[in-house]
């Protein structure tokens, strides 16, 4: 593990055993620390250019951002690999006896 001059953690090796190239080259990787300014785009833009980085959620951060930022980020992976999953309300009955529904005491006698 190395650590910057103020505690801040740059590297890490990984904690399963590869095996790398050749038997005196290290496998270091990357650590990159996510704040609450992070944003899903930036954070998508890193892990694409860094596959095999570690990103850890700064631990002085709160815990409604980090959780807001996790569904942000399932919902834009989501979308990015299988398409907008979310569908509106008004066309999800269309061609159905519930179409013309607006209330839910109709559903109930229905």
């Amino acid at each position: 593990m190395l650590t910057s001059e103020y505690g801040e953690l740059l590297n890490l090796r990984p904690m399963t055993k590869l095996k790398p190239a050749s038997s005196a080259e290290k496998d270091t990787r990357q650590v990159i620390m996510i704040d609450d300014n992070t944003d899903t785009k930036s954070l998508l833009k890193n892990i694409d250019h860094n596959p095999k980085a570690y990103f850890l959620y700064n631990p002085k951060g709160h815990h409604a951002n980090a959780n807001a930022l996790y569904t942000s980020l399932k919902r834009a992976l989501t979308k990015q690999y299988y398409g907008n999953t979310v569908k509106d309300e008004e066309h999800s009955f269309k061609g159905t006896i519930f179409s013309k529904l607006t209330l839910p005491y109709e559903v109930f006698h229905l």
